[in-house]
């Protein structure tokens, strides 16, 4: 489907979609279970984008705002999910696996990928960052202190309230991350308890269930 606006907004069963007319593209949207009111909108000037809807996803309240070109953005098929999410840039990928869901989450998918497994589960305001946004640098060096990085959550994985995952993390299959917790690196072991600020393994082999 063609979403073609220009200073309009339309409602789609319970979807208000916001947007140039070139060519940017929603599939799914027709075989998603749809509650409360979302939004999808792209900023003036976005172009060729995709934003994809799994079969028997549930939108919830859910938010999706897109700048710039040649981005995707997936939800996956099952999927219940609630929040904001915001792709920017050229050639960003945001992905939500199959069976995920979420209760409330912010995710800032600019500069840099975001990427998230099947069958995870995510409590409310939940933020995933692949950037700062703002740019830190060393006064004598002028180096770049904090780049954005990809943020990787694998298959399994269950983020409790309040969690921020911060540029640059990889949470490994089958972890647990602790509510108010800060992930701020690449973890390598999976079954684990992440927990802290910043995060550190704080238990090992263990399993979850929802």
């Amino acid at each position: 489907m063609v979403v073609g606006f220009l200073d309009s907004l339309r409602e789609l069963n319970r979807v208000w979609v916001r947007g140039p007319r070139e060519d940017n593209t929603i599939v799914g949207l027709e075989q998603a279970r749809l509650s409360g009111l979302n939004r999808i909108e792209f900023a003036p000037g976005a172009v060729e984008n995709h934003i994809e809807i799994g079969e028997g996803a549930w939108l919830q309240n859910l938010r999706i705002r897109v700048t710039g070109k040649n981005n995707r953005v997936v939800i996956g098929a099952g999927c219940k999910w609630k929040g904001y999410i915001v792709v920017h840039g050229k050639g960003r990928q945001m992905r939500i696996g199959d069976r995920s869901t979420c209760v409330e989450s912010f995710i800032v998918c600019r500069q840099r990928n975001v990427t998230i497994g099947a069958d995870c589960m995510l409590s409310r305001q939940v933020e995933l960052r692949a950037t700062d946004v703002h740019r830190i640098f060393d006064r004598d060096t002028d180096a770049y202190l904090n780049p954005p990085a990809d943020v990787v959550v694998g298959d399994r994985v269950w983020i409790a309230a309040r969690a921020v995952i911060s540029k640059g993390s990889v949470i490994p299959h089958d972890c647990v991350v602790g509510a108010m917790s800060f992930v701020n690196r690449a973890f390598e072991e999976p079954h684990c308890v992440l927990a802290g600020v910043p995060a550190r393994v704080v238990r090992r082999n263990v399993y979850w269930k929802r």
